[in-house]
């Protein structure tokens, strides 16, 4: 590494690297990529929705060697465009891609996720304007869908799947420590009485990903039929609990779908908000594919019970066009008493008041809550996306239903 002696003039200092690109070729190379860039997003017509990728390019990526000396940054731009470009997602951003459940960014939001790798902040905390941005965005998701802003707290991670297992995480923990046991510090492994989930037979896979990363045991997942309507049975909910309780288990979550993958259908979750509050249950919503219909006026009814969930999962970047990689988990108010951090830290300075699982810290980072650091990467291209919306349309809410 070298460093330009100081003088007088601050614009001569430039930090370089070996292989660091000059400021210049990095300039250039960058309005060239740039270029690339908007012509796979504003071309899109030009090409068809899905390209399967060739045996050629197949192994070419597969069997790519680490490489025993550096590569020029043209060779790079080249093999791109030749092995990688030509064979984007299921059609992801193609009027015509309806194969996959993720849109094309809002160019915005690709112009943000440029601007988040280069100040390439730690969102784990520390007073820095990434930390501030992350709870405004968060914030916003929460009015979007009405979601209690008071009293809850949230963090924006890697995708649903990742989001599912904080939820569920904060549901074990309470459920621990309202039976008068300390996970911290205990943990689960002498844990009197087995905990059991509830979710419907429509409910996306990573829900029984995290039963087992949480240690539960598949066998403590009850799969509760579907009606006629993809919708979870309730009869069958109420009948499966009370038979667990008779066998002496502690029923302590039920996962709801605010749009479950396969179908889009809306389970009740008015009846099911109920239910849980009657027997003393976790209440999680899985938002994460169509939490967002509430937006609609014509389906918002629908949605009625969404907000009195423990815990909600939304994925932005299925309906509102901004990157992969962006996804809220949140634990809100109610009646019940207050439930620590299941990420604790020498800093945080946990909010007494409402039902939040995920505590105010003492610098108001979402970071230390959570086992990622990679909030940032979600939250400016969010925050452009919808800044940028909000100037082109009036309501901008309405956007998606037009």
């Amino acid at each position: 590494m070298g460093i330009t002696p100081l003088t007088k003039d601050p614009s001569s200092i430039e930090l370089t690297f070996p292989t660091m690109l000059g400021q210049e070729e990095f300039r250039q190379l960058g309005y060239y990529l740039i270029d690339r860039v908007a012509r796979h997003l504003y071309q899109v017509r030009l090409r068809s929705p899905y390209r399967p990728v060739s045996e050629k390019t197949r192994q070419a990526l597969e069997l790519l060697p680490l490489p025993d000396n550096g590569v020029t940054a043209e060779e790079i731009v080249a093999f791109f465009e030749e092995r990688i470009q030509p064979y984007p997602t299921f059609g992801t951003g193609h009027p015509r891609g309806f194969g996959w459940i993720a849109g094309g960014p809002d160019p915005m939001a690709v112009l943000g996720s440029l601007l988040a790798a280069a100040l390439n902040p730690n969102c784990i905390g520390g007073d820095q304007s990434a930390t501030y941005l992350d709870l405004a965005v968060l914030r916003w998701l929460k009015e979007l869908v009405d979601f209690p802003t008071m009293g809850s707290a949230g963090l924006l991670l890697s995708g649903g799947t990742q989001a599912t297992l904080v939820c569920l995480m904060a549901a074990r923990h309470a459920a621990a420590v309202a039976a008068g046991w300390n996970p911290r510090t205990e943990g689960l492994q002498r844990y009197p009485t087995p905990l059991v989930l509830y979710a419907s037979e429509q409910t996306h896979h990573c829900v029984a990903g995290a039963v087992e990363v949480l240690g539960l045991g598949q066998h403590l997942l009850r799969s509760i039929a579907s009606t006629d309507d993809f919708q979870l049975d309730l009869a069958a909910l109420h009948a499966a609990v009370r038979r667990d309780r008779e066998d002496d288990l502690q029923p302590f979550c039920v996962v709801a779908n605010a749009g479950t993958t396969n179908t889009g259908a809306i389970d009740p979750l008015a009846a099911i908000a109920d239910f849980c509050e009657r027997e003393g249950l976790w209440f999680h919503v899985d938002g994460s594919y169509g939490a967002f219909g509430r937006l609609d006026p014509r389906i918002a009814s629908r949605y009625c019970g969404m907000e009195r969930a423990d815990s909600l999962t939304l994925d932005p970047h299925k309906w509102l066009s901004v990157p992969m990689s962006a996804a809220a988990p949140w634990c809100g108010t109610g009646s019940s008493s207050w439930r620590p951090s299941p990420f604790p830290r020498p800093t945080i300075c946990a909010k007494r008041s409402g039902r939040s699982a995920l505590p105010t810290i003492a610098c108001n980072s979402p970071g230390d809550s959570t086992p990622s650091s990679c909030g940032w990467r979600s939250c400016l291209p969010v925050a452009l996306a919808w800044w940028h919306l909000s100037a082109c349309t009036t309501p901008w809410r309405g956007i998606w239903l037009n």
